[in-house]
């Protein structure tokens, strides 16, 4: 609060020097609001958009809505933008896998084992007009020959986008798998997928934030 909303002089302390208004109340219900939204970033940006939601909405009550409080709606309401590379094509995928993702969550409810959400999911995305492959098997080269390697792809949409479901306890691992898929593959993004907590949860792995190895010389 910068100005005296009563007479609109300039504020530097809680009390307005003109009119003698006294806004502590006020302005400690704004730091508990920019704390509750500091919060609700890093819930989204930890995949709990539930938690950043519920943070957020205690935020609004607190102080109704500046840039980040109106920032931050927009995003849980596009959570495929979140960290999103900027091939508007890879976010329609990601945005079509959401939305697959919802229905399904929405129908099924939360609670359910990996394999239930996976297997309608193919359903769901068999009923829809993005192109995908389910379970396609991972191979690497090496020596001028290809060999088989235990990773997975749940769905490849559109030759581009790998997209793994993942339990909220395998996150990490997924988040692994997924970095070394997009490199062994050389595929433009990873995403992972959680359909069994409060709400749809997902995440981009780019090849930009994966770690490039470090070879030593024998």
């Amino acid at each position: 609060m910068d100005r005296c909303p009563v007479c609109r002089a300039h504020l530097t302390d809680p009390v307005c020097p003109r009119c003698g208004s006294d806004f502590t109340t006020a302005e400690q219900a704004c730091r508990q609001a920019r704390a509750l939204m500091r919060q609700a970033v890093e819930q989204l940006q930890a995949g709990e958009p539930a938690q950043a939601r519920h943070l957020l909405q205690r935020a609004r009550q607190l102080d109704g809505a500046d840039e980040l409080g109106v920032w931050l709606a927009a995003l849980l309401e596009r959570p495929w933008q979140y960290a999103a590379p900027a091939d508007a094509r890879l976010q329609a995928l990601a945005k079509g896998m959401w939305q697959a993702a919802c229905r399904v969550r929405h129908a099924l409810g939360p609670g359910l084992r990996t394999p239930v959400y996976r297997a309608a999911l193919t359903l769901e995305l068999a009923n829809r007009s993005l192109p995908f492959r389910a379970d396609v098997a991972v191979e690497a080269e090496y020596g001028g020959g290809r060999f088989s390697t235990p990773y997975r792809i749940d769905w490849l949409l559109d030759g581009r986008l790998a997209v793994i479901l993942t339990e909220a306890d395998n996150l990490p691992q997924c988040i692994r798998d997924l970095s070394a898929i997009v490199r062994l593959v050389g595929l433009e993004a990873g995403l992972w997928l959680h359909c069994g907590g409060a709400a749809v949860a997902l995440g981009w792995v780019l090849p930009a934030t994966i770690p490039e190895e470090k070879h030593v010389a024998a």
